[in-house]
């Protein structure tokens, strides 16, 4: 009788747990759809998820990442060194308080393996609601949603460049787990993958189409880690490519149309880039204040103060100097080398599916960081997934004692 009361009471809290897992995911895909909720439902999110670690953080031994705190401080410090040349339509002080809230949740800033475990939860239904996205804004192109004005696909996000990543995120998510699929139902994950770069080609995403040309390659090393392999099989792919070609149409208009337009105006990345090296040379040290651009070097909306930062890690040199800048390298490189290391020796040797996502996702995420300034726009989900990758990366070197 206890017995069955125990079996009982387990099927009621299973229940209960998958009722919570879809209503979680219900809430992520909201929260990072414009069209479904977008920044609103996102900033209720964010401060549920606060609140929630705030009660982790009390009710359990928690330690202080150094390098982080020393790096929110040379945030905090580079806006009140500036705080006179910022102008106020920036709001500093506000996207500070944003930002610090994103970090404390999301960040290796502070952490216990219960906040570990939570942003392991957070993170990995995240993805979940990357690929729902993904594909419910390739069902929505067929109903005529989701069209930008120029032509590319937005779907159920907010900016074409957006439904790219958020594609080639889930892309990298099945690839990692190809060899679960035998025999003809391999065939389910290549289907689903050549959707997903279709979607990534409408939305006219090169940066995204980048990543999932190297994380191919760097699954098929991880996998076999045979160098004349890869190269037989790129061969290979290729050539099926060029066949395939022939029968299925992509429209690349949009990807074409960005590369001739950098031909005949110049490249906006390279503009970019020196936007942020000419600002950090007028404050090479503490930055010219974080969350700000020098308005002579790149035109700024002065409505709503939002920038193209170009580049994640030169958006942090301009803004915060060489303080800033040092602390995040440091503090990134720190996590990410050693985690990359560990799995590359041990490529060909058993890896899990888990182990070789981590892996591309680092590799991608880092690639993306190079065409954007993902890591201070604390409004924005990407930033806020792109700090939780980090976490969770930080999460799996604590766990197998590589740092």
């Amino acid at each position: 009788m206890q017995n069955s009361m125990q079996t009982q009471s387990k099927g009621k809290y299973n229940i209960k747990k998958e009722v919570f897992n879809i209503i979680l995911l219900l809430i992520l895909v909201s929260a990072y759809s414009l069209p479904l909720g977008g920044t609103p439902v996102y900033s209720i999110v964010v401060i549920i998820l606060l609140l929630y670690e705030i009660n982790l953080i009390r009710n359990n031994k928690t330690h202080i990442n150094k390098i982080w705190l020393f790096f929110i401080i040379a945030a905090f410090l580079s806006i009140c060194i500036n705080i006179n040349e910022i102008e106020p339509f920036f709001k500093p002080i506000q996207r500070f308080c944003i930002l610090l809230c994103v970090l404390i949740v999301a960040s290796p800033l502070l952490w216990n393996w219960k906040l570990l475990l939570f942003r392991e939860k957070i993170f990995f239904y995240s993805i979940y609601a990357f690929i729902f996205i993904s594909f419910l804004s390739f069902i929505g192109y067929f109903f005529g949603y989701g069209i930008w004005k120029n032509g590319q696909l937005t779907g159920f996000t907010d900016f074409p460049n957006s439904l790219g990543l958020l594609s080639s995120i889930s892309a990298v998510y099945i690839l990692s787990y190809l060899d679960q699929f035998k025999g003809l139902k391999i065939i389910i994950p290549i289907s689903l993958i050549t959707i997903l770069i279709w979607i990534i080609i409408s939305s006219g995403t090169r940066t995204s189409l980048i990543t999932i040309a190297v994380s191919f390659l760097f699954y098929l090393y991880l996998k076999s880690k045979s160098l004349i392999k890869i190269i037989l099989i790129c061969i290979l792919t290729i050539t099926s490519g060029i066949i395939i070609s022939k029968y299925i149409t992509f429209n690349t208009e949009f990807i074409e149309g960005k590369m001739q337009d950098q031909e005949e105006n110049g490249n906006s990345r390279t503009g970019l880039f020196r936007a942020r090296m000419l600002e950090f040379n007028d404050s090479p040290i503490w930055g010219i204040g974080t969350f700000r651009v020098n308005k002579k070097y790149w035109p700024v909306n002065t409505k709503t103060g939002t920038v193209e930062g170009g580049n994640s890690f030169l958006i942090i040199l301009s803004m915060m100097g060489l303080i800033g800048f040092s602390l995040f390298a440091i503090g990134y490189l720190k996590i990410v080398i050693p985690f990359l290391r560990y799995i590359l020796k041990r490529a060909g040797k058993n890896l899990t599916n888990n182990e070789i996502f981590l892996f591309l996702l680092t590799i991608s995420n880092f690639i993306v960081m190079q065409q954007t300034a993902i890591t201070l726009n604390a409004g924005s989900y990407q930033t806020f997934y792109t700090w939780l990758s980090i976490s969770i990366i930080y999460s799996y070197n604590k766990k197998h004692l590589i740092i």
